[in-house]
């Protein structure tokens, strides 16, 4: 095994948090410096922050890498996301490999950003006041029935919300099969004004990723939450990559302001084919007309 003993980071014990400094030259592709077979197995992932300066960032294995996340510098809020990620990762004792370029200091880099980032359940500037959730016209009845979102690790092909066809192998299946194995436990949310839901959607629908604003699918139903109030009441878990998530169920009442649809939007049909782009646009509008958003507004 490599020596660790100039690699690893420092242990700030009252926040919760370790890591482990990459070595010169590695990238996330790399077989695990740090254990005789270079291997990683679930118990390893990394945040790498690259040699760009786009806000872009991705997820996911490269290679036989760890689970890794990778940020241009452009990223907003990027020292909330370290802190954040380190947090969580500590939670299910990940270890985590942190991958800067020469010109960072990690060990101050982290230092600053825990000083800097509030704990999980106080809100915060940058929070918006209201997050989304997308699904299904057919799990949105169920949703309904339940008078609550539930994790998909509790869902079943019993009782309608997970397709037999969406058990099938595909690019997107695979994609989650190989995420972290509690990712499955939380329900995601979004941005207001981001597609990225309707992408969930769509790609799981096509068996493929649909990463264009502009393709053409068929819409479900489009949540809208008290985001704030969900903090304040500690059902949100930060994770530094999502926007928001929540472990594995959230009551409707009180945190479900709107839901949106396209009988809601277009009763008639003469819109289809709808777009991701124009069912987030024409939803965002149809929400500033309900009443329970004024009142959140308000308060």
């Amino acid at each position: 095994m490599a020596d660790q003993s100039n690699a690893i980071g420092t242990d700030i014990a009252e926040c919760g948090v370790s890591y482990i400094k990459a070595p010169t030259g590695w990238c996330c592709a790399d077989p695990n410096p740090f254990t005789e077979d270079g291997s990683y197995g679930q118990r390893w992932s990394a945040f790498c922050i690259e040699d760009r300066d786009d806000g872009q960032f991705m997820t996911g294995h490269v290679g036989q890498g760890p689970f890794c996340a990778r940020f241009g510098r452009g990223v907003d809020h990027l020292e909330n996301r370290l802190a954040d990620f380190l947090r969580y990762e500590r939670r299910y004792n990940r270890t985590v490999i942190l991958c800067l370029h020469d010109e960072f200091d990690a060990d101050r880099v982290v230092a600053r950003a825990l000083n800097r980032t509030p704990a999980h359940s106080v809100v915060r500037v940058a929070d918006p006041e209201i997050v989304v959730h997308s699904t299904t016209q057919h799990a949105w009845e169920s949703i309904r029935a339940d008078c609550e979102l539930r994790a998909a690790s509790r869902l079943t092909i019993e009782d309608g919300r997970i397709s037999a066809g969406s058990l099938t192998p595909s690019k997107v299946t695979r994609y989650y099969d190989s995420e972290p194995p509690e990712y499955p436990d939380y329900i995601m949310f979004g941005k207001i004004d981001e597609v990225g839901p309707e992408m969930v959607v769509a790609s799981r629908a096509a068996g493929a990723f649909v990463l264009d604003p502009d393709a053409t699918y068929t819409p479900g139903v489009r949540l809208y939450f008290d985001h704030h109030r969900m903090i304040r009441e500690g059902w949100a878990t930060r994770d530094g990559l999502h926007m928001v998530k929540v472990y594995d169920r959230l009551p409707l009442e009180p945190y479900l302001l709107a839901a949106v649809s396209v009988d809601d939007l277009d009763p008639s049909g003469g819109m289809a084919p709808w777009t991701l782009r124009a069912f987030v646009a024409k939803s965002n509008a149809w929400i500033e007309h309900c009443d329970a958003i004024h009142r959140l507004r308000r308060c």
